[in-house]
């Protein structure tokens, strides 16, 4: 199975319209990107955790978890210690504390809410790719009065983005065969081994531009016309619903990010 692919299934999260992802998915990236403290990131990582599991999306997001982790660690790492590098109130009580650190509760509470944040930024936009297909995504943003040109592109942009995750996977593989080791070593050592794997990576980007350049001139594709749906999707009731429960949840989200 990989992972980075949409998922044909008949789940509720696949029956929503994709008007309805489309509004979820800005609504939870805004506010991902603006609410910062931990009780209100953890009632929005509850709320997508529901959703995964309604959806049945959980060992995807378990997957999705374990391919995170090494930046999700060296972001809580770094958070730690620029945490502990100053102090926050001087009345505060520290965990630990010496000539150069000073590590507080407030320090763990924000590296916990960066990794929250980073998961959840990801999480977002994976769960819209692999429960929307590319021509779903076109037509949400058409009903939501996007140009045609500007809702082409966006959708390609979320079907190109998994095929470029995919070539670097690919790529690194390739380099592995070959006894490069990208991911042992030093970190000055394994920066310069990514260089190696990202001219071929590059190469091959391009020619999956090259091939969609193609594609659109065969068929002729002119995205100034008028197009038509094969498939007329409408708002039903459990669009309504899904849509009124995040509201209610980013509102009180929201609200915990400003009384704390």
């Amino acid at each position: 199975m990989n992972w980075l692919e949409y998922m044909d299934e008949d789940t509720f999260f696949h029956r929503l319209s994709p008007v309805t992802k489309i509004i979820w998915f800005v609504l939870i990236s805004v506010l991902i990107a603006v609410v910062r403290d931990l009780p209100a990131v953890t009632v929005l990582f509850l709320f997508m955790a529901a959703v995964w599991v309604r959806a049945g999306l959980i060992d995807r997001m378990k997957m999705l978890g374990r391919n995170l982790f090494p930046i999700m660690g060296f972001a809580f790492v770094m958070w730690i210690v620029i945490g502990a590098l100053h102090v926050d109130a001087p009345d505060t009580v520290p965990i630990y504390q010496d000539r150069i650190f000073c590590l507080e509760y407030a320090d763990i509470s924000r590296a916990v809410s960066t990794v929250f944040r980073i998961f959840l930024m990801v999480s977002v936009f994976y769960t819209l790719i692999i429960t929307t297909n590319f021509s779903e995504i076109i037509y949400g943003l058409r009903k939501l009065h996007v140009p045609y040109p500007a809702a082409f592109g966006a959708g390609l942009v979320f079907q190109v983005i998994p095929n470029i995750i995919r070539e670097f996977r690919t790529v690194v593989d390739a380099q592995r065969s070959r006894g490069l080791e990208v991911d042992r070593g030093p970190v000055m050592k394994r920066a310069r081994r990514y260089c190696l794997v990202l001219v071929p990576l590059f190469i091959r980007i391009l020619g999956t531009a090259q091939n969609i350049t193609m594609s659109m001139f065969i068929y002729r594709l002119h995205l100034g016309s008028s197009r038509s749906s094969l498939k007329e999707i409408r708002t039903k009731r459990d669009d309504l619903l899904f849509l009124g429960i995040s509201i209610l949840v980013f509102a009180g989200a929201g609200y915990l990010s400003l009384i704390h």
